[in-house]
């Protein structure tokens, strides 16, 4: 996704320079024929029934990662996807059903510890990297070079984080970033204008920062239970966009002061970086389905841990790395339990308004639970 933002932020600076005249922008409106082109999202189709497509995509997919769906598989996924509307059918129809809201990232004091540093690391790491962009038009040279090359360090932290993520895991690379980034901002406010040293340790600032930024919504993403990634994620790039409001007036105070800007923007960058400290790493780690499992994650962590950079340790078993901490369940076999205690919590609730005879006869024997799944 951000490949193909950085690939048109570089487009403008190009056509600027050999062109310079607006109307050049009619030249990319037949482009927009390419829409019809482009899937669907999954999730949109998964909301509207239509599975089938759902596979299809899923199976595209593996395809361009070099892995191939089983026939079971895509079967038992359109199983999971049903017997998930039925039960969010049967919700609605009890009134049972569970709302969440933006208040929920803060009720655990460990979801509230990781929400508050979330936002605060949206806001540096989007201030800052934004600023950055809005600097090249302050440094000695061509403009539109200047711009090019911002837009191209872009792309390169985008092809280097491919990487890094695999390698070193999400903090470790979004702190090093940050960090990186962050010092050379600060280190530029100090070296003479128009030299070239302040224009290469620019163009390695840049490539940190967007390093960091590219890394930062996968991070959140696996950081955030399912049930409130959503809402999490708008919240979050939300709130981040607050901190570009308030760039013009920076970069007004730096026609008095050249170093405030730079200062400022470095100093946000290494903040960020110390504050993405307190967060787990997530790479290898089970994806996080409710409140309690956000809440669990990282809760026991120690100071030692958040200093301790890189994926987490594996245990071998029979020559397979197997991660530490309990393995995920079937998604079938989850649904079906899931179903089972809600029923239970139901019927235990209805038992408390009988009478004491009824919960006597309940003693004499086991009580049998059926589920009953109907499979379209």
């Amino acid at each position: 996704f951000h490949d193909f933002i950085n690939n048109g932020l570089s487009c403008p600076g190009l056509v600027a320079h050999s062109l310079g005249h607006y109307i050049a922008i009619l030249r990319f409106l037949p482009l927009l024929v390419l829409v019809r082109v482009f899937p669907e999202s999954p999730d949109w189709l998964k909301e509207k029934g239509r599975y089938e497509e759902v596979g299809r995509i899923f199976e595209v997919i593996a395809q361009a990662n070099g892995r191939e769906l089983t026939p079971e598989y895509i079967i038992n996924m359109k199983r999971r996807f049903r017997i998930e509307k039925s039960m969010q059918e049967e919700r609605k129809r009890n009134g049972t059903e569970t709302r969440y809201s933006v208040w929920d990232l803060f009720r655990g004091s460990n979801t509230c510890k990781k929400s508050t540093a979330i936002i605060f690391i949206w806001f540096t790491s989007t201030t800052a990297s934004v600023g950055l962009s809005l600097y090249s038009f302050e440094l000695e040279g061509d403009l539109y070079l200047n711009f090019f090359v911002s837009a191209g360090a872009e792309m390169a932290a985008a092809a280097m984080v491919v990487v890094a993520v695999g390698w070193c895991g999400r903090r470790c690379s979004f702190c090093l970033g940050s960090a990186l980034g962050g010092a050379l901002t600060l280190s530029i406010a100090f070296i003479q204008a128009g030299t070239t040293s302040r224009l290469s340790m620019f163009v390695v600032a840049k490539l940190s920062i967007s390093s960091s930024s590219v890394v930062l919504p996968l991070w959140t993403s696996e950081l955030l239970p399912l049930v409130v990634r959503s809402i999490g994620m708008r919240m979050t790039d939300l709130i981040g966009l607050m901190g570009p409001i308030a760039l013009p007036f920076l970069f007004n105070q730096g026609r008095k002061s050249s170093g405030v800007p730079l200062l400022t923007l470095g100093s946000l960058q290494i903040a960020g970086a110390l504050v993405a400290l307190l967060l787990p790493e997530t790479i290898h780690q089970k994806t996080l389905h409710t409140l309690q499992d956000g809440e669990e994650f990282g809760k026991h962590a120690t100071w030692r841990d958040c200093f301790r950079l890189g994926p987490p340790r594996q245990e071998a078993k029979n020559g397979i790395l197997k991660n530490r901490g309990p393995q995920p369940q079937s998604p079938i076999l989850s649904l079906l339990r899931r179903q089972d205690s809600l029923r239970r919590a139901s019927s235990e609730g209805d038992q408390d308004h009988s009478d004491p005879q009824s919960e006597s006869s309940t003693d004499q024997g086991p009580v049998v639970e059926t589920v009953k799944i109907t499979v379209v």
